[in-house]
């Protein structure tokens, strides 16, 4: 077997066995920390899931039917996060995550709503395939349907005020502009994939914004008073870096935009948690401390201005995926993941290179990847978004496999059936 994805997969799931094994808490790593749970029971129904997607998708008609339950999952998510956004919520929740005193961010059904714009901004590029696949196969139910999802989820991802998905929606636009641009004549699908998400987006920022949604109930001083009252729906780890009490200067949405600067970045919580992170894995530069020990380890290397910030409060995670990987799983892990990327880079670039592939499903999915990545660069995963991930990587895995390495003609015996 030649494909780096899967031999970084089947690493990667060796380190997370080595790093359970001489974790400072085998239980913890086996089972995941009470408010993680990836522990090595999850990493391996990662790898499961890899492999399984892997093995279902012998021809390239199966990868599409597979991505239909993203798209549907895209179409629910959306439809309950524009409930939540209007104030029609049904059910009343508690432990959400509040800006200032009147405005709580939507979390549609993903927990948090960080999770929320970070799956949503993965199912865009998909959506945005089929939609255009629809257009071709006339087939107009869908066609007008999928604009409207995608508009939705744009502008729930703006209403999420979640710093990581803008950033990954930003990338994720340009580089599907770029990819586009290269191995398409026809100019005008770059606008047609563009314009719900802008629609979308800006309908998010000038509307969305404005709205207070009313769907959580008051929570306890000692709670709501702490920069850890952005709690997640179900118990998780939280977003360190919540935003202060709206004085009136600002809307909360442009307070939100002005925390992505470095400054911010510098002097918020999240940098003391990523030199912890740096310190741990310094410490245990081989298998780290223990697969989803982080929380455990953190006392030992809990920097003093992260207690003037946060007081009492641990977290889960590094909030950077590669760092907490690092302190987590050491050199091993990292060089899974780095092997996994490689894979995921090489696989697509001989992808797009042929013309016997369809390279716009090609590119939708390698987009999604891509948000992942950014995304991670400043949160975490969770099931929602690491299934969706795996589900990506089995399908450019399947793809690639299917690309011989040596030229050939597109009706000959070794040409590769048009996706």
């Amino acid at each position: 077997m030649s494909d780096l994805i899967a031999w970084g997969f089947l690493l990667y799931l060796a380190s997370a066995f080595l790093s359970t094994l001489f974790s400072m808490s085998w239980r913890t790593s086996l089972y995941g920390e009470h408010e993680n749970f990836v522990g090595l029971i999850t990493v391996s129904a990662y790898v499961a899931l890899f492999f399984g997607t892997r093995a279902f998708c012998k021809k390239p008609e199966e990868c599409k039917t597979i991505l239909i339950a993203a798209v549907l999952a895209t179409a629910v998510l959306s439809l309950y996060g524009t409930v939540q956004s209007i104030g029609k919520d049904p059910f009343t929740w508690k432990r959400t995550a509040d800006i200032g005193s009147s405005v709580t961010r939507i979390f549609g059904t993903m927990g948090h709503p960080n999770h929320l714009g970070a799956f949503l901004v993965m199912g865009l590029p998909i959506l945005s395939f089929f939609r255009i696949e629809a257009w071709e196969k006339r087939f107009w139910p869908v066609f007008l349907i999928l604009p409207v999802i995608e508009a939705l989820a744009s502008a729930l991802v703006v209403f999420s005020y979640s710093r990581g998905a803008w950033a990954a929606m930003i990338g994720m636009a340009i580089l599907t502009v770029i990819l586009l641009a290269m191995t398409t004549s026809k100019k005008g699908i770059i606008l047609c994939v563009l314009f719900p998400w802008i629609v979308g987006a800006g309908f998010g920022a000038t509307t969305f914004s404005t709205v207070i949604m009313e769907t959580s109930a008051p929570l306890p001083a000692s709670v709501s008073e702490s920069s850890d009252s952005e709690l997640p729906v179900s118990a998780g780890p939280v977003d360190p870096d919540p935003i202060p009490p709206s004085t009136g200067a600002a809307p909360p949405l442009w307070e939100r935009v002005k925390q992505m600067g470095p400054s911010a970045l510098i002097h918020g919580t999240r940098w003391p948690i990523w030199t912890a992170a740096v310190n741990m894995f310094l410490d245990h530069p081989v298998l780290g401390v223990g697969l989803d020990c982080f929380r455990l380890a953190f006392e030992q290397y809990r920097p003093k201005n992260y207690w003037l910030l946060e007081w009492g409060g641990t977290p889960t995670h590094a909030h950077n995926e590669f760092l907490h990987l690092l302190a987590t799983q050491g050199g091993i892990g990292a060089l899974a993941a780095l092997i996994m990327t490689a894979g995921i880079g090489i696989t697509f670039i001989r992808l797009i290179k042929r013309k016997e592939i369809n390279r716009s499903f090609a590119i939708a999915v390698f987009s999604g990847i891509v948000v992942f990545y950014i995304q991670n660069l400043f949160s975490f995963t969770v099931i929602g978004t690491g299934t969706l991930f795996v589900t990506f990587a089995a399908i450019l895995s399947r793809l690639g496999e299917s690309v011989p390495l040596r030229e050939t003609r597109s009706n000959g015996p070794d040409a590769v059936p048009r996706l």
